[in-house]
């Protein structure tokens, strides 16, 4: 049980896309994306990560963007096994800082830029009363020791844990107009990706009611001291068998000895204090195709990004060698193919449309990539009003459909369709300075998964969700 345990912790703590994206990759690399949702066509300065063929289209000299976004995040699941003390668990994601730089030099055909983002995570999840992975290894005691003769009824664990998973994220790139209407970028990123794990599962308690060492029922005790001095006794009984010549009897008290102390073992509980690094590089090309004086194609296509973690961890918190120092496991952040389109009605009104398609099954999760149904693809569409030449408006709507399945599903490492809506505006204080702001809600849609409690047989069901609450604040200057 206990490593089954250390196990989960891991899992449980995985790096997971927080924002809006994909399963591990945040596209919300602008505030002109929080407030349009739609960007893979754009023609402004975040076209240095959405569009990066079109950064020709901005002005002659430098160009700068610095975005600003502070993400909320609940992340809820629920288990209706009956066995455990709670069904609903709550983990918390505040994250007061996520920023975007966005750079460029342009003279002429060719266009230089670099983009420095948090490209996947960027937030720590808390989860102050664990959650009912870890909470079901020790809830299944009382009905174990019942139903070996020890009658007991409640059980009590102290589990707390904090997961923090970030990928920092360099990109270079160049584009070139090849004609009045096509042009086309090619670009490198450099990934450096960090996850920190701090928690613990301890103090696990048991209420059993045991005559020979006066136990009733009606106190909680220690669950490794019980089980340790219940295997003592086991171990002086079989020896005093064994020397009376019994010995069918004494081989039956040693395995209630070696039992017992299976369970003092795995009731002793865990400290995890862990970190994990690794870095990966991928090319990026791109096209942008001015079809007519209204009317803008894009595409980019983002290569998978190699990653291999490695582990560092503390002496005697490493999760008994599951965090063993040095060593290494694969975490590739998948490639991406994006497309999208900019229609202008008219100078004052633009709408556009993307559709973005996540390369997940691609990828090597050490084969959890296995348990999708298909890779997950977004479709957006948004739309801009200039007011006057000071004001403008703008909303969106993005579509996100996942590929996980029920078997993919874990209660914080989950992946769900989700509806998100952008509202929000720009102000123009010159005509080289203005400020865009916005606000960004992700809804998703619950998942259930339908289980089969392998300690007990016992059908159940989880369920998962999440809301996602994003402020943003932009500056853009040109130089």
């Amino acid at each position: 049980m206990k490593k089954k345990l250390i196990c989960l912790f891991l899992v449980a703590m995985g790096a997971t896309n927080l924002f809006a994206g994909g399963i591990l990759t945040n596209t919300n690399q602008s505030v002109a994306f929080v407030r349009t949702m739609s960007r893979n066509a754009s023609t402004d300065i975040d076209a240095i990560y959405f569009n990066p063929a079109a950064t020709v289209k901005l002005s002659d000299g430098f160009n700068l963007s610095f975005n600003w976004q502070m993400p909320i995040q609940t992340r809820t699941t629920t288990c209706d096994l009956p066995y455990l003390n709670q069904k609903e668990y709550k983990g918390e994601i505040f994250v007061p800082f996520y920023p975007t730089l966005l750079m460029s030099w342009k003279r002429e055909k060719l266009a230089l830029s670099f983009n420095f983002a948090p490209i996947g995570g960027g937030g720590s999840a808390e989860y102050k009363s664990g959650l009912a992975s870890f909470e079901r290894q020790i809830a299944v005691l009382p009905l174990a020791l019942s139903k070996n003769g020890i009658p007991t009824t409640k059980y009590d664990v102290d589990i707390q844990f904090e997961g923090g998973s970030i990928m920092y994220a360099g990109q270079l790139g160049a584009a070139y107009a090849i004609t009045d209407k096509l042009s086309a970028s090619v670009g490198v990123r450099l990934t450096y990706v960090k996850n920190n794990y701090k928690g613990y599962i301890r103090n696990i308690q048991i209420n059993p009611t045991y005559p020979a060492m006066g136990l009733d029922g009606t106190k909680m005790m220690s669950a490794p001291m019980f089980f340790t001095q219940v295997a003592e006794a086991a171990g002086q009984a079989a020896q005093a068998y064994e020397t009376a010549g019994d010995a069918q009897t004494a081989a039956q008290y040693k395995v209630t000895q070696m039992t017992m102390k299976g369970y003092a073992a795995s009731t002793a509980g865990m400290e995890v204090d862990a970190s994990q690094s690794g870095l990966g590089v991928a090319p990026i090309i791109g096209v942008n195709f001015q079809a007519t004086d209204k009317l803008n194609l894009a595409a980019r296509f983002e290569f998978n990004t190699k990653v291999e973690l490695t582990n560092e961890s503390g002496e005697g918190l490493d999760g008994n060698g599951m965090f063993k120092n040095d060593s290494t496991f694969r975490k590739d952040v998948p490639g991406i193919l994006a497309i999208g389109a900019e229609y202008k009605f008219c100078d004052k009104f633009r709408a556009s449309l993307s559709y973005t398609y996540y390369l997940d099954k691609q990828a090597n999760w050490e084969g959890r990539e296995k348990l999708l149904d298909h890779n997950m693809y977004e479709l957006a569409g948004g739309i801009e009003y200039d007011i006057n030449n000071m004001f403008t408006v703008s909303c969106g709507y993005q579509r996100g459909f996942t590929g996980a399945t029920e078997e993919y599903q874990t209660d914080m490492d989950f992946s769900l369709n989700t509806n998100t809506y952008g509202i929000g505006g720009r102000v123009n204080f010159t005509d080289n300075l203005n400020i865009d702001f916005g606000y960004m809600l992700s809804v998703y849609e619950k998942a259930t998964a339908n289980r089969t409690d392998a300690a007990t047989g016992m059908k159940y069901k989880e369920t998962f969700d999440k809301v996602n609450n994003t402020f943003a604040l932009g500056i853009n200057y040109r130089f």
